[in-house]
């Protein structure tokens, strides 16, 4: 057994208010240190807020990659001997990224830059991010990074898995109209690779839009731990076993309908010779393609 409390914090950054949000960030990490919590995640873009509409706001917020910033939070986390994702908007070489930072052991351990970018706020103005989809390793186990949009591509939450990840972190910050990522792709993404997830997303609004709460920790199966509302900041709790997740094996045991135990090996049912599809770069011309010739 590993079990660790996990949490994650819900909260309304306000755009552009770096001091506070800092501070707001670290009141909350502290009080889930206080209930011994381990595995701490928040938003996307927490410290900086995410709804800038230029490039030049979008620069004028974002937070410099390794800044004198980072110092408090890693001084939290070596103090409190805990681990904290937070996300961000960081300027590195005059190019901005919707990152997210993963803080433990007195220093950053991983910087995830978000790969898949949505037509919203300052998503509109950043760079994709490249970083390989690499779990950071870490004293309680493997920890998958992954930010809002992300949860859509079921790749890069099977890539992190298939490379030992055991939590997947999930920062977020949903629109009102994004239930389906609550109810549908995080659940899947948990049970199909049997892992945790922790998503932790925003409430308030910012610029006219309103954000969605709802930050939840799944279980292994997908079944809902823990789970916050659409309007409060907060902080949930669950209890979570990373040695679980390491065991990718599923036991349906026997039962009155089915009078047999069952086992699905998730990870060596998988075929990827048969996958390659998936990985063509090509993908929306082709399809634009075979949308043009219905239409004709």
């Amino acid at each position: 057994m590993n079990n660790i409390i996990a949490a994650a914090v819900q909260m309304d950054p306000k755009i552009g208010e770096i001091d506070k949000n800092i501070e707001s960030v670290l009141h909350f990490a502290k009080e889930a240190a206080q209930q011994n919590a381990k595995l701490i995640a928040f938003p996307e873009c927490a410290l900086t807020g995410l709804g800038a509409d230029s490039m030049e706001e979008t620069k004028e917020i974002a937070l410099p990659r390794n800044g004198d910033w980072t110092n408090q939070f890693n001084q939290l986390t070596e103090i409190h001997d805990i681990y904290i994702a937070v996300g961000l908007l960081e300027i590195v070489n005059e190019q901005v990224f919707n990152s997210l930072y993963l803080f433990g052991e007195g220093k950053v351990l991983q910087i995830y830059s978000k790969a898949h970018l949505t037509n919203l706020g300052a998503d509109r103005f950043v760079e994709k991010g490249d970083t390989p989809f690499v779990p950071a390793k870490t004293k309680l186990g493997k920890l998958g990074l992954l930010i809002c949009y992300d949860s859509r591509f079921p790749e890069q939450s099977r890539v992190l898995s298939l490379q030992g990840a055991q939590v997947l972190l999930h920062s977020t910050n949903l629109p009102m109209t994004a239930n389906d990522h609550v109810d549908l792709l995080l659940p899947t993404r948990a049970n199909e690779n049997r892992v945790y997830v922790i998503s932790a997303g925003r409430v308030g609004v910012e610029k006219g839009f309103r954000f969605l709460g709802r930050s939840t920790i799944y279980d292994l199966d997908g079944s809902i731990i823990a789970q916050a509302d659409g309007q409060t900041e907060t902080i949930i709790y669950a209890t979570i076993d990373l040695e679980a997740a390491t065991e990718k094996d599923v036991v349906f045991p026997p039962t009155p309908e089915k009078p047999y135990k069952q086992v699905n090996s998730l990870f060596t049912s998988r075929r990827p010779d048969l996958y390659g599809e998936i990985i063509k770069t090509d993908d929306k011309k082709v399809i634009l393609n075979e949308t043009a010739n219905v239409q004709n």
